[in-house]
Order: C-alpha cells, then sequence, then structure tokens
C-alpha cells in the first residue's frame, strides 16, 4: 500500500490514466489477437499430436488383432495335435509304469506305439514353435524327450528298483511327475488361447505345477529325483546321474526303514 502512494505521488494521476488506455488498447487490438492466434495454434498441434498417437494406437490395434487372429488359426490345430499325441503316450505311459509297479510285462507293440507317437510330436513342434512363447515352447520339447525316451524291459527295470527300495511308490511317483508335465500344457493352453487367467504368467504356471523354467521337476527328494532321471527320462541324463539317483533313493529306503523299526 505504501509503495503504491509512493507511486502517485512521484506520478501525475493523468499520466497513469494515459498509461492505463494505452495498455488497454494495446492488449484489445495487438497482444489480444495474437495471444488468441497462439492459442489456437497451440491447441490445433496438440490435436494434431493427438491424432497421430491415436492413429498409431489404432493401426498397432489392428495389427496385434490381426497377428492374434493368424496366430490361433494356425497355431491351434497344431497344438490340438500335439494334444493327441500326449494323451496317446499318457495311456501308454500309465500302463508301462503300472507294469512297473506290480512287475508285469507289457505288450512288444507299445514301443511300436511309442515310436509312432515320438514322431508326430516332432513335425508338430516344430511348426507350432514359432507361434508360442518361449517357456510354451520350452515344455514342449521337454514332453517331446519324454515321449522320445524307450519303455525298458518292465521285469529288469522292477528287479532294479526292487533291490534298492520299493518299486511301487517309484513308478507311482514317475506317473504323478508325467501328470504334471501333462496338466502344466493344458494350463497353457488354456492361457494362450484366453481361456486362463492372464494375469498369471507362464513361468508361474511352470512353477504351479512343480517345474521351474528348465521345466525340470522341484521335487528333489530322493525318490521323485529318482523317477524323474530313471523312468520318466531315462535317456535324457547319464549313467552317473541316474547311479547317483538310485544311491540316494537306496540310502532314503534304508533311513526310512530304520526309523520304522526303531
Amino acid at each position: 500500500m505504501e509503495l503504491i502512494l509512493e507511486f502517485v505521488k512521484e506520478h501525475r494521476l493523468g499520466d497513469w490514466v494515459t498509461f492505463l488506455a494505452i495498455a488497454t488498447g494495446l492488449w484489445k487490438f495487438v497482444l489480444k489477437s495474437a495471444f488468441e492466434l497462439f492459442l489456437k495454434n497451440r491447441l490445433d498441434q496438440r490435436k494434431q499430436e493427438i491424432g497421430n498417437a491415436l492413429a498409431i494406437q489404432k493401426e498397432l490395434t489392428l495389427k496385434q488383432a490381426e497377428f492374434e487372429k493368424v496366430k490361433l488359426e494356425r497355431a491351434l490345430p497344431l497344438l490340438e495335435e500335439v494334444n493327441g499325441t500326449i494323451s496317446n503316450h499318457s495311456m501308454m505311459f500309465h500302463t508301462y509304469t503300472t507294469a512297473l509297479a506290480n512287475r508285469m510285462s507289457y505288450s512288444e507293440k507299445l514301443e511300436g506305439l511309442r515310436l509312432e507317437q515320438d514322431k508326430k510330436i516332432i513335425v508338430s513342434i516344430s511348426k507350432a514353435a514359432i507361434y508360442i512363447p518361449e517357456e510354451f515352447r520350452n515344455l514342449l520339447i521337454k514332453i517331446r524327450r519324454v515321449i522320445s525316451c524307450s519303455f525298458h524291459d518292465s521285469e529288469t527295470m522292477c528287479r532294479v528298483l526292487r533291490d534298492i527300495g520299493n518299486n511301487t511308490e517309484v513308478a507311482f511317483a514317475a506317473l504323478d511327475l508325467h501328470t504334471d508335465l501333462v496338466n502344466c500344457f493344458y494350463s497353457m493352453c488354456d492361457k494362450y488361447i484366453g481361456l486362463g487367467k492372464q494375469e498369471t504368467s507362464y513361468s508361474e504356471i511352470l512353477t504351479a505345477h512343480n517345474l521351474d523354467n528348465e521345466v525340470n521337476t522341484t521335487k528333489t527328494d530322493p525318490i521323485n529325483q529318482l523317477a524323474w532321471k530313471f523312468i520318466v527320462l531315462s535317456e535324457a541324463y547319464g549313467s552317473n546321474e541316474i547311479v547317483e539317483a538310485q544311491e540316494n533313493y537306496k540310502q532314503f529306503f534304508i533311513d526310512r526303514k530304520s526309523q520304522a523299526e526303531a
């Protein structure tokens, strides 16, 4: 307030009125139109930027939708073929593990049928690989490795297991491990085609089915480790790894028996 009074004292009122009149005229006839033009240009520019962004987003959305359509049209028939192969092998594997659990023989035709499934799944996976995520692809490759493992003589396998422990529990553990892989396949199919929980990642699906990111079982106890290496993936591990799994299970079986008798 003191500054205003001082200004009024130092300047005549007429000069002040003249200054206001000039400032008002300058704003009305010069600055206002320039400012309005600036705002209009800036608004038009912003509209153009928003329009371009929306156009780009629309194009990306259309391309993504088109890709999803092509992906599903090409991948789903291949996954259906994989599913048929897995289902067939599951029935064979059930027969095989049942024979191991009960010290029985099985039909010689079983190995020939397994070879047919192995050939089929190789073709299907090779065609579907480019359309599916890495984790899904790794799962299919692991399942294919399981299918590629031969069915060994059940009576010989049973005798080995009985010498170091309980053949029945190891055989049934192998069946459960095989089921983990199969159920993981179905869960990934659900996510892939949009039926499963989309917020769940493929890695989380692996974890939920007792598998790590390399699609190895996370069941680390001696029973499941022997079943995984000696039965489920018998041709994927070296002899040293299998012998180690057998020794670990043998010691586990002895310790458990001792505890039960104590």
